[in-house]
């Protein structure tokens, strides 16, 4: 397992492919497996770092509570100084998105192009978003695991996609129940989405940005991501037709080539 020591932490990643260096950055309770199906496709062109965020995986939790998504961006932005890379394309996914905008925001020489996916701004200000992760929190420290995966479920997919691809949610679920998360850290993943608040600060990223969201999204709704499209200076959104929160499952193809066609317009 390669770990290396990272804001005081030891961080597990993995490298796959050559090219351009691209960081991904998993959501809530993600580890580096999260993007397998965007790495088989990247890797022919790009140079994939992934890794098990702060608390969960091979990566140690720390002792500093709660989790912020700028904690969590000083940890990637101290993982790829140790690789020594000094620049990379950065997407992030749902938390791992607030953690891009802070690893953009607070090290911005670092952020060559940021990719965020089923984003928001600020927490605070979804009243119905931060329940959510509110009742999410608490269900995660009852320690019934097999409950929170099946609940996450019923919002990450939409309705349609559970049932025509109903094998493809119990693959989800039987693989984050065969290796399931320290729940703390999941929990504590949750503090960091109830913390965003990047809002008055996102019209400083200045390098070139991809937003995405699923039409469907129950969690991360569409108005949540236009709100970050005119914020953030001349960024792109695609909105995925008739996809929920995970479209890098629901909508695999369609996700993969709309981030390698941003990518390539926006060479290092």
């Amino acid at each position: 397992m390669p770990r290396v020591t990272a804001n005081g932490i030891a961080v597990y990643y993995e490298i796959h492919g050559s090219g351009e260096p691209l960081l991904l950055i998993a959501g809530t309770g993600g580890d580096h497996v999260a993007w397998n199906p965007q790495v088989a496709a990247f890797r022919k062109e790009y140079r994939c770092i992934t890794f098990d965020p702060r608390g969960i995986g091979g990566t140690d939790k720390g002792s500093v509570v709660p989790y912020t998504p700028r904690l969590m961006a000083d940890d990637a932005a101290a993982l790829v100084e140790v690789l020594g890379t000094r620049r990379v394309h950065v997407a992030g996914a749902s938390l791992g998105s607030a953690v891009a905008q802070e690893l953009a925001l607070a090290h911005p020489e670092m952020v060559h192009t940021l990719s965020l996916h089923s984003t928001w701004a600020r927490t605070a200000s979804h009243p119905h978003l931060r329940r959510q992760f509110e009742l999410r929190r608490r269900l995660v420290e009852t320690g019934d695991w097999p409950l929170v995966v099946a609940n996450n479920s019923l919002s990450l997919f939409t309705p349609q996609f559970v049932n025509e691809h109903e094998d493809v949610v119990a693959d989800r679920e039987r693989l984050r129940l065969k290796n399931p998360p320290p729940l703390e850290g999941v929990a504590q993943h949750y503090w960091a989405d109830l913390l965003h608040d990047a809002a008055e600060r996102l019209p400083f990223i200045s390098c070139p940005t991809l937003i995405t969201v699923g039409a469907q999204d129950i969690i991360t709704l569409p108005e949540y991501a236009q709100a970050v499209q005119h914020l953030i200076p001349g960024s792109d959104l695609v909105v995925f037709q008739g996809v929920g929160h995970l479209s890098t499952l629901q909508a695999t193809a369609e996700f993969n080539r709309v981030q390698l066609e941003f990518l390539r317009r926006h060479p290092m």
